[in-house]
């Protein structure tokens, strides 16, 4: 009797722990948001056609590349007829909710679209959490150094054209930099009051390129780095300085504060890696 009791409490209670255990699986997955859709003018269901498929190939070809977002991704699209570019102008915003804002000019065909870097670089900032105006160095060169990896994943450009690419950019801005007395971060907001804003950007990007050569060199990557990161830090609110104490922490080096501090007391920006 006590044996009969005893095997249906084992056959009622099994059901119980695999739940718990499936629970305890999916709480570990990562969360993967979606893109919400917000038309603020209105465009025709063959613009819609044209415009959709382009950022949610952006959208994937992003989260293939360092793994998904874990939250929803807030598309606000507004025309800007008979501009000469297909997106004029594009911003990012991460307050409330995580927030892209195109403008675009929709007479431009989807390949136009594709070929254009702005999507690219919008979706890369967020990776990142917001660091404040002051740090737009970092952030820009982050999203800057990414851009072209996520266009070569949606399949726009080859990895040859990234490199060239992201190649011409970077050695534009360090000879830019080449005669200044002070640092990247110290000479951004003159850079930003002169509209100099390639100039912080791709320098900004020398940091990632260096970060992303020295993981290489220890069998990892920097995208590697940043799956991790969503995985477990992105909804926290940090400073810059906590924020690289992450990336250290989640890469198990000290390559990302290192490189910070040299970024800092360098003036122009730290040498580019060797076969730059």
């Amino acid at each position: 009797m006590e044996f009969s009791s005893l095997s249906k409490l084992k056959v009622t209670c099994a059901p119980l722990f695999a739940l718990v255990a499936l629970a305890q699986l999916l709480l570990s997955l990562p969360v993967q948001g979606a893109i919400v859709w917000h038309w603020e003018e209105d465009f025709t269901e063959l613009e819609q056609e044209t415009l959709v498929p382009w950022l949610t190939d952006t959208h994937s070809a992003l989260e293939r590349f360092v793994g998904p977002l874990p939250f929803d991704v807030h598309v606000y699209m507004h025309r800007r007829d008979g501009a000469d570019q297909p997106v004029p102008w594009a911003n990012t915003r991460r307050n409330n909710e995580q927030a892209l804002y195109f403008y675009v000019n929709p007479e431009f065909d989807r390949a136009s679209f594709m070929d254009d870097w702005t999507a690219a670089h919008e979706f890369s900032h967020l990776v990142l959490p917001y660091l404040g105006s002051a740090n737009a160095w970092f952030a820009e060169g982050f999203a800057s150094y990414m851009q072209h990896s996520v266009m070569v994943e949606s399949g726009a450009i080859d990895d040859a054209e990234a490199f060239r690419r992201r190649d011409l950019k970077m050695k534009k801005a360090v000879a830019a930099l080449a005669d200044t007395t002070v640092s990247l971060p110290e000479n951004m907001p003159d850079l930003k009051a002169r509209r100099s804003y390639p100039t912080f950007y791709w320098g900004g990007a020398v940091y990632f390129e260096r970060v992303d050569a020295a993981l290489k060199q220890q069998d990892s990557s920097l995208p590697q780095v940043l799956s991790a990161y969503l995985q477990c830090c992105r909804m926290h609110r940090p400073d810059l300085d906590a924020l690289v104490s992450t990336l250290d922490r989640v890469s198990d080096t000290s390559l990302f504060s290192r490189e910070l501090a040299l970024m800092r007391i360098t003036p122009g920006v730290p040498a580019r890696p060797l076969g730059s």
